[in-house]
């Protein structure tokens, strides 16, 4: 079973920054500019869970699926979601986005805003 929590004890950034490259490895050579991931290292994240809300998603103790959400306007904008290759198509992206959704209620903002490059045709779909 999946869990997807707001884990404010998390700690294991050099994992998240792992899980991050692992699926994210494929717009390299197809987006320009590159990836911000490429200027994040564990200490990075670990800020940029500071400032925004770092949603996790684990099966048991292991890492498989992250989002960062932040108030952008009168938005929530989302950003950095990655699903481990052996747990898609089970509906994670759902249940990132169904949390999402939450958080924009609490924060009184009636939209999400998300963003894909022109040249991830697969992801616009």
């Amino acid at each position: 079973m999946v869990t997807i929590e707001v884990d404010s004890e998390f700690e294991d950034f050099d994992a998240l920054l792992s899980l991050l490259h692992r699926t994210f490895n494929f717009m390299d050579g197809r987006i320009n500019p590159p990836s911000s991931l490429h200027r994040l290292d564990a200490d990075g994240l670990r800020q940029k869970s500071k400032d925004e809300t770092l949603l996790l998603a684990k099966s048991g103790e292991l890492l498989v699926g992250c989002l960062f959400v932040r108030k952008q306007g009168d938005a929530v904008y989302l950003g950095k979601l990655a699903i481990d290759e052996d747990f898609r198509g089970k509906g994670l992206a759902r249940q990132f986005i169904d949390v999402a959704t939450m958080i924009a209620g609490q924060w009184s903002c009636k939209k999400l805003e998300v963003e894909t490059r022109v040249e991830l045709h697969e992801n616009q779909a």
